[in-house]
């Protein structure tokens, strides 16, 4: 199976149409796990100027942004190794003179760029996860 790189919209080319507030069952479930609206690979980096940028592959869902490991992240039962409630986002940036968004929660912030290298561009992937994930945590605070 040939893993994608650019970031994978399900539902639909509207930002929130596989999107449904987390107090309604998703439709799609599969084996009680909620349908994926959006995934692909990632870096993330901590908070600071300085840090090493780590690979992963992210699974949006309508309350719930998981990071799985990339090499494994097909296989069945595969715990996440980070999960971040949308609900927890207090503000979402996108710094586009570096190509990557910014999430920040608690008192902590975690930066992300795209790791694409199919047609889309970088810009386009990253584009695709910030509006994707303003529509869901604006959903998530109402």
């Amino acid at each position: 199976m040939q893993v994608p790189t650019a970031a994978v919209l399900h539902g639909g080319a509207d930002a929130g149409a596989g999107a449904q507030s987390s107090d309604k069952k998703d439709e799609e479930e599969v084996e009680g796990q909620p349908s994926c609206i959006l995934e692909g690979l990632l870096e993330t980096r901590g908070p600071g100027k300085i840090g090493r940028w780590t690979p992963g592959w992210f699974q949006l869902h309508a309350d719930v942004l998981l990071e799985l490991e990339p090499k494994t992240a097909f296989e069945e039962q595969q715990l996440p190794r980070r999960s971040i409630p949308l609900a927890s986002i207090s503000n979402l940036d996108h710094d586009s003179r570096m190509d990557e968004f910014i999430i920040c929660f608690h008192d902590s912030k975690l930066r992300f760029r795209s790791i694409q290298t199919q047609a889309v561009t970088e810009e386009e992937d990253i584009w695709t996860w910030v509006n994707t994930l303003r529509v869901l945590v604006m959903r998530e605070q109402e």
